[in-house]
């Protein structure tokens, strides 16, 4: 996927421009002013706008090495933001991505007269990388940075990294609340997953609870971005503390997910369950105000590990907004865990690789906004149709609407539908076939599903909750074997020979579901051709089985319904397959599902020979070529 400039800024044209000009960039498009800020309070009056270089001497983009002890949070409630910029310093390839040509970018002392002010930055939206301008102008009070800034003085990336978020998203006003996930999809391009840990019981349930550990080890391991909180119950829980040190309503960045063998630790007195304990080490946002249960700083479990085994955990005991904490106390204090997965998409590694669709849409009136399925206009949505190859494929399942910050207070509720349909299934569904899943609707900014599906075709189709509700989307769709994922645009085959004076149009469709045959000669290697008016669909063999199933579906648009259908039982063969018999099925259209059990045939001059054995059907054929 290729990157987008936003706004058409293009970070090495404006700053060879102004290095040849001598002077340091300005950026038009999010100047220093109010607007830029949007806040209201009057102690933001009196802020005043200065370069790196006006604020210290020897400013850097970064000192050492990114970490996540170089963002903490300022005067504005953007804790979501700056928990999940923790998660992503410890990742270096991903904010590699995020912050580009990193090295090129920082201060050069030796060849100053190459600085311009400007850099660049990127985030993932809609489906593309976008890639953010932005000029070294940060707001500050009595010669203080406002809002996002690291420990070390002269080091600014996470405060110029804030500015061109805020930039993307209108103002450092929009970014005062939101959502972690929102934030750690953007900046990985990755799926994100919302976990309750008290809705589900995971403080109780050993079974989930040991699931859950695993997996935090491994999507550490896989450079997953991990926040997590405490919900407030109501607004005068927000922000207040707990007795163990933790806040409510208040994000945190997962920096870590580590085991230590509690054997060579000295602590299987201690702790019973297993022989390894499982440590998070998380970080406050604030830099300040820390865990102070077991293995908090200076807690007495630190003295029975080995100074060895904390040299590998890097551990210090500091005032840092940084802390550890044992599994068992991470579940049963947190009520939220936000996971942002990275999926794998390449083939050149041993991790599990997955293979992506992505397809841009939009909800529509008047006929592509349908609501979920509770409405009848349901089906009034996108529809996309794919074929699973096996059965129990694994497959992931991803809705991102349009971003809403800066323009609405809450999100649409979304979500998504996905049917089993016929196997050739070309043209929109107008009436509802049988559910495979339905995810949860949530007014978030993205929706994630990860499950299996049965072989054979199915239509999914993204929906908001409501009716007549208007926004863009991307749709992605992963699987652990290559699908082919088209849309559904119209509603019936367009009239043959267009233009001419004897084009023609379908008069009627006809639904058909072979389910059996039985009675058979012989236990053959069986499958069955359905034709109709010159298309023929095949199903699956079916092997030593003298009663094979198949649950073969079509749909067909007829333009004779004169013309019979024809069922064809055949036998596979290594050289040459053997014809078992047909099915001569008459289906006026009478608007009408019939069941039949038909014998088998001949074919051609041979019709009226008899074979052995029945095909079982279901057939109905419709006038309205817009009820199926």
């Amino acid at each position: 996927m290729g990157v987008e400039k936003w706004k058409k800024q293009s970070y090495r044209k404006i700053k060879k421009q102004c290095v040849t000009a001598g002077k340091l960039w300005d950026d038009p498009l999010f100047p220093p002013n109010d607007n830029s800020l949007a806040l209201t309070k009057s102690s933001y009056s009196n802020v005043v706008w200065k370069r790196p270089s006006e604020l210290c001497t020897n400013p850097k983009l970064f000192v050492e090495k990114a970490s996540s002890k170089d963002v903490t949070q300022g005067s504005l409630g953007n804790c979501w933001f700056v928990a999940a910029c923790s998660a992503l310093a410890t990742v270096k390839p991903l904010w590699k991505e995020v912050v580009p040509d990193y090295k090129l970018q920082e201060w050069d002392d030796t060849q100053p007269e190459q600085y311009a002010g400007i850099f660049h930055f990127r985030f993932w939206r809609g489906g593309n990388w976008i890639d953010i301008c932005v000029d070294d102008k940060l707001p500050t009070i009595g010669n203080q940075l406002l809002f996002c800034h690291s420990t070390t003085e002269n080091e600014f990336w996470s405060a110029l990294l804030e500015k061109a978020y805020a930039k993307l998203c209108g103002s450092y006003g929009v970014l005062h609340g939101g959502n972690l996930c929102d934030a750690l999809v953007d900046f990985t391009s990755g799926l994100s997953e919302v976990i309750e840990l008290k809705e589900n019981g995971y403080k109780t349930d050993v079974i989930a609870k040991h699931k859950l550990r695993k997996q935090l080890l491994r999507k550490h391991e896989e450079h997953a971005l991990m926040c997590c909180a405490i919900s407030a119950r109501d607004s005068s829980e927000f922000e207040v503390r707990t007795k163990t040190g933790l806040v409510i309503g208040h994000a945190y960045g997962i920096t870590a997910v580590r085991d230590i063998n509690l054997g060579t630790a000295g602590l299987l007195s201690f702790f019973k369950g297993g022989d390894k304990l499982t440590l998070l080490r998380l970080r406050n946002p604030w830099g300040a105000k820390e865990w102070n249960g077991p293995f908090s700083d200076g807690s007495p479990e630190w003295k029975r590990i080995a100074l060895s085994e904390q040299e590998k955990l890097g551990l210090t005991f500091e005032e840092d907004g940084e802390f550890w904490m044992h599994f068992d106390d991470f579940v049963a204090e947190f009520t939220e865990l936000s996971i942002c997965h990275l999926i794998n998409t390449s083939f050149f590694t041993w991790r599990k690789t997955w293979r992506e669709t992505m397809i841009k849409g939009e909800w529509k009136r008047p006929d592509l906004a349908g609501g979920c399925p509770n409405h009848d206009s349901f089906l009034k949505n996108p529809q996309y149709v794919f074929t699973v190859p096996k059965d129990d494929m694994e497959i992931i399942v991803q809705i991102v609407q349009a971003d809403r910050r800066g323009i609405a207070e809450t999100y649409n509720s979304i979500g998504f539908h996905i049917m089993r349909v016929e196997e050739n299934r070309a043209y929109r569904i107008h009436t509802k076939r049988k559910k495979v899943i339905t995810s949860d609707y949530v007014n978030t900014r993205s929706v994630y599903f990860q499950g299996t599906l049965k072989k054979g075709r199915h239509a999914l189709l993204p929906t908001t909750f409501e009716p007549n509700i208007e926004t863009e989307f991307v749709l992605r769709i992963f699987s652990e074997d290559y699908i082919d994922v088209d849309e559904l645009t119209e509603d019936h085959p367009k009239p043959m020979w267009l233009c001419a004076p004897f084009c023609s149009m379908p008069t009627c469709v006809t639904s058909i579901t072979v389910t059996k045959a039985s009675q058979l000669a012989h236990s053959e290697n069986t499958y069955c051709l359905i034709k109709v008016e010159g298309e023929t669909l095949t199903s699956e063999v079916v092997y030593n089985s003298q009663e094979p199933e198949w649950n073969l579906s079509g749909v067909f648009f007829r333009y004779n319904v004169t013309k019979p259908i024809f069922v064809e039982l055949w036998e596979k063969k290594v050289l040459r397959d053997t014809f078992l018999g047909c099915a001569v099925i008459a289906s006026p259209a009478d608007n009408d599902t019939i069941g039949m059990k038909c014998p088998l045939v001949g074919r051609g001059r041979n019709k009226n020979d008899k074979h052995p054995g029945l095909v079982h059907l279901q057939v109905a054929t419709y006038d309205d070529l817009n009820t199926l």
